[in-house]
């Protein structure tokens, strides 16, 4: 928490210090942290490859654009939630792939998702895109230096969330499932239930920073979210060090190679005596390899 009023504080002092420019680019980055905040979830977490995250965001702007279109009841924030739930619900649609593949072929699917949601927001276009509608910032919110703000209060509580649902059993199902999801299942976690609320929750990131993107620049373009540039996020989530050390690396390894050295010998687990290739007692019944 203290992290985070800082990180509110230090918002309100780069809005009145910064010129307006770096002010815009700064609510750019807040908004493509966001992005990769959802990556951690599903990637850095859950360890599933998922080359779509843009593609999430394209749902909350076209929410965000369809609601200011129509007139909806509410604001430019509520609006902006309501994507992200949305986002959230396909997340999941798109989540259930992942329960049969994962590495590259999961990468794969993802990635062909992502060419058919541009593919599609291309041909029908964003609402209000084709007569200039403008989608308004939210009251008190509409100079580019507030709207910095509420950026960063956004990060900042969805990063207070996530890290709450690392700290809880969702987030101890996800790390399980990066590290094996047989021994997740030999546990009594549920596998599906991990893998599928690590999509919805990284869906739901996307979509929210897909309605800040629409609610900055006033209306949303197909060529801001190309798949390109979810790969393009990707390699950026990676280089930043969302994407975590492999299970399998030596610091991994090392509490499993801790407790190899201080188990006792095979021999006196199961019962041999000094000679190894005779075992005659418990799950060392033996006799050079092969079972008595």
């Amino acid at each position: 928490m203290a992290i985070a009023v800082a990180a509110v504080a230090g918002g309100f002092a780069l809005s009145a210090l910064l010129p307006s420019y770096y002010v815009f680019l700064g609510s750019s980055a807040v908004v493509a942290a966001i992005s990769l905040l959802g990556l951690g979830v599903v990637t850095g977490s859950a360890g599933m490859i998922a080359l779509c995250q843009l593609s999430f965001a394209v749902i909350g702007a076209w929410v965000v654009s369809q609601l200011h279109f129509v007139h909806a009841p509410g604001n430019g924030v509520l609006w902006m939630i309501t994507g992200g739930v949305v986002a959230g619900l396909v997340g999941l649609l798109v989540g259930l792939p992942a329960l049969r593949l994962r590495g590259v072929n999961l990468a794969v699917v993802t990635l062909g998702f992502a060419a058919a949601v541009h593919l599609t927001i291309t041909t029908i276009q964003f609402p209000g895109a084709t007569t200039g509608i403008r989608v308004l910032k939210p009251e008190p919110f509409i100079t580019d230096r507030s709207f910095f703000v509420l950026s960063v209060i956004v990060l900042v509580v969805l990063a207070l969330a996530v890290w709450a649902l690392q700290a809880s059993r969702v987030g101890s199902g996800w790390r399980a499932v990066a590290f094996s999801e047989r021994g997740t299942a030999s546990a009594g976690a549920s596998v599906s239930f991990s893998k599928l609320t690590a999509f919805a929750v990284s869906a739901t990131l996307a979509g929210v920073s897909g309605g800040l993107v629409t609610l900055q620049v006033g209306f949303a373009s197909p060529a801001t979210f190309t798949p390109l540039q979810s790969l393009a996020l990707y390699v950026l989530a990676i280089v930043s060090g969302t994407y975590p050390r492999h299970p399998s690396s030596d610091l991994a390894d090392q509490p499993r190679r801790d407790s190899a050295r201080s188990a006792p010998s095979w021999k006196a687990a199961s019962g041999c005596g000094s000679r190894r290739d005779r075992c005659t007692t418990g799950a060392g019944a033996y006799v050079r390899g092969r079972p008595r």
